[in-house]
């Protein structure tokens, strides 16, 4: 008996579930592609709280990121792959009352966390972004502990300041070649990346932080147009068995003493055979106990 009145139970819900995603579908289907502000106006207040799946086509702004980001708490799977993100100037985007200017083709400051107010989407697990979007924000997706994948363009140029920190159930991210400035902090404590991370050759600075406390992280591509390695930029980073260094001339780290702390020298660090000697000789390079050509 009582395991009927379960499945009895869950087939109401299930077919609650079905109605609200069927509604919110017919809303979206009527409404045409949305136009940029108006998609807490698309669903009522009811139907924003039991959103999971997400799909939006049309243009898109900082205001549409604040419904999502507060109105939507359900929200684990959403696409915006067929937006554009369109740029916006006021006070009623994802930094609330402060009026800003919100660039085009940007994941907006805060996207998906108002740190300010404890506002945090926990739930979102995936997301896709627009092909045309160049730009991740200042904190985009922090703490988004939920998150496991994220499709970031081949248009995307900059990852901002803190943008994935403390996504720590982000297994793998592909950065773009595309990309030319990775933000301080942007992965930190991202504890989840166990992948190979190889930063474009259009780099130039890993910035402090960058990669801190990525304790799953198990290599690394330093490429050869890097020429700066901020203090701590691969802090903690425990797992990591080899790292593959492509400047000739190692990175000055007289300033940045703690960049490698607690990652295990026993690591192979591999160099141009060429380079070898220098490494040897190098402030905190020399610690690496395995340094070999390639």
């Amino acid at each position: 008996m009582r395991k009927l009145l379960l499945l009895i139970v869950v087939a109401l819900t299930c077919m609650a579930t079905l109605v609200s995603c069927s509604k919110s579908e017919e809303n979206l289907n009527n409404s045409g592609n949305i136009t940029a502000g108006s998609l807490s106006k698309i669903f009522t207040s009811a139907e924003l709280d039991t959103i999971t799946v997400l799909t939006l086509k049309g243009t898109i702004d900082a205001r549409d990121f604040v419904t999502m980001r507060d109105s939507m708490p359900k929200l684990a799977v959403l696409d915006l792959s067929g937006t554009t993100i369109v740029d916006y100037n006021g006070a009623n985007g994802t930094l609330g009352t402060t009026s800003l200017d919100y660039p085009a083709n940007t994941v907006p400051v805060y996207a998906f966390n108002k740190d300010t107010i404890g506002v945090i989407n926990l739930n979102l697990i995936n997301i896709k972004l627009p092909s045309s979007v160049t730009s991740i924000g200042f904190g985009a997706f922090m703490d988004c502990c939920g998150l496991t994948s994220i499709s970031i363009p081949s248009s995307v140029t900059s990852i901002g300041i803190q943008a994935f920190m403390g996504c720590r159930s982000l297994t793998s991210v592909a950065i773009p070649s595309s990309l030319t400035s990775l933000g301080y902090g942007a992965f930190l404590g991202c504890s989840g990346l166990t992948n190979s991370i190889t930063i474009p050759s259009g780099v130039t600075s890993i910035e402090d932080w960058t990669f801190g406390d990525c304790i799953g992280l198990k290599s690394i591509v330093i490429p050869s147009s890097v020429t700066s390695i901020g203090d701590y930029a691969f802090y903690f980073c425990m797992s990591l068995t080899s790292i593959y260094a492509y400047p000739t001339t190692p990175v000055d780290l007289s300033s940045s003493p703690n960049v490698f702390t607690y990652v295990p020298y026993t690591c192979t660090l591999f160099v141009h055979t060429a380079s070898i000697s220098a490494y040897k000789t190098a402030a905190v390079w020399k610690s690496f106990s395995n340094i070999v050509g390639m």
